[in-house]
């Protein structure tokens, strides 16, 4: 909310700008021709950033559109008099595609706890979004508090960053996760994970699956063939890899909650308030701390893609065919 008024509506402050949307809002259909004369390009580039154009992609494809090219403005997100108002499915067009975890569900409970915020110092609630017409606007208060604390965006640029970052960490970790499993099923359960991070930490070698076959009962008999063959120390040396990057991504997971824990969380460090306070008056600081945390995250990820794209689904299916169908030959020898 506060982003929009004060980047969009130009904290409602320059009257040209109110005028241009209230002619806007008059007119049967918005063409290009009908914004571009109405606002500077700086105003329309924020109409994308914050999603506030519904028919058109971004500021450069609204660039090649010829002048008769209708605009359709989000009907969520509107000018009321001197109110900037939003309705739950506005909000949530401008936040999911920057942060996809947010749903209508959490828009609603949180601005239903908006509404009546507990103040820490009495018993009395302040509310830091007001509901008018059925929809919200950010408190006039609140408005003024954050424009003289700092810069909201850059706090969010830094959370976004992040959850990019995670995004495609998961993506990875669902690829790997869908490997080991076609190496032996049971290996995400969670006794196995207990066994996997114990292991971590005792075997010195680095060979992780030599140390859990040792320490473990009632495992298949292909971590323990009778006979060792070329097939077995293939499938042995992959999965001890594999085993190893889902270690990597224990710690990986880990180092993400340290990096969030700095604005939310139950070990959240500071409030989101001093977070945008210190990001806006140190920038470069804490920038430095969240991106080299963050590459040190990404360089990971890159090293254990590079094996995971040199390895095929079918290839690990034929591997564990192959090594299953050894172990039943060898017993049936053995017989």
């Amino acid at each position: 909310m506060f982003l929009v008024r004060s980047n969009v509506f130009i904290d409602l402050e320059d009257d040209e700008i109110t005028k241009g949307f209230e002619d806007l809002y008059n007119l049967n259909e918005i063409t290009v021709k009908d914004l571009v004369l109405v606002f500077s390009g700086e105003i329309i580039e924020n109409l994308f950033e914050f999603n506030l154009i519904r028919n058109i992609r971004d500021y450069k494809s609204f660039q090649s559109k010829p002048d008769n090219t209708t605009i359709i403005l989000h009907d969520g997100v509107y000018l009321d008099a001197d109110k900037v108002l939003f309705s739950e499915e506005g909000l949530l067009s401008i936040i999911k595609p920057n942060f996809p975890i947010v749903t209508l569900g959490k828009i609603k409970k949180t601005l239903n706890t908006l509404r009546t915020t507990s103040c820490f110092v009495s018993n009395a609630t302040h509310p830091l979004v007001h509901k008018y017409k059925g929809d919200y606007t950010i408190n006039e208060e609140l408005f003024q508090i954050l424009l003289l604390l700092g810069n909201p965006y850059l706090a969010l640029r830094l959370e976004r960053l992040v959850v990019d970052l995670q995004e495609n960490s998961k993506e990875i970790e669902l690829q790997l996760n869908k490997y080991l499993k076609i190496m032996y099923s049971d290996v995400l359960k969670g006794s196995f994970i207990k066994k996997l991070e114990k292991a971590n930490e005792k075997s010195k070698d680095g060979n992780i699956l030599d140390y859990i076959v040792k320490k473990s009962r009632n495992l298949p008999k292909k971590f323990n063939p009778t006979k060792i063959t070329e097939t077995f120390n293939n499938w042995f040396g992959k999965f001890n890899s594999f085993l190893s990057m889902k270690n990597d991504f224990i710690s990986i997971n880990n180092e993400f909650q340290k990096v969030k824990n700095f604005y939310s969380g139950p070990d959240q460090k500071m409030s989101y308030i001093d977070f945008i306070v210190g990001v806006t008056e140190n920038e470069d600081q804490i920038s430095s701390d969240f991106k080299n945390s963050l590459l040190k995250i990404r360089e990971n990820l890159k090293d254990i893609k590079k094996t995971i794209d040199f390895t095929s689904e079918k290839e690990l299916k034929l591997l564990n065919l192959d090594l299953e169908r050894e172990i039943i030959e060898n017993e049936e020898e053995e017989e």
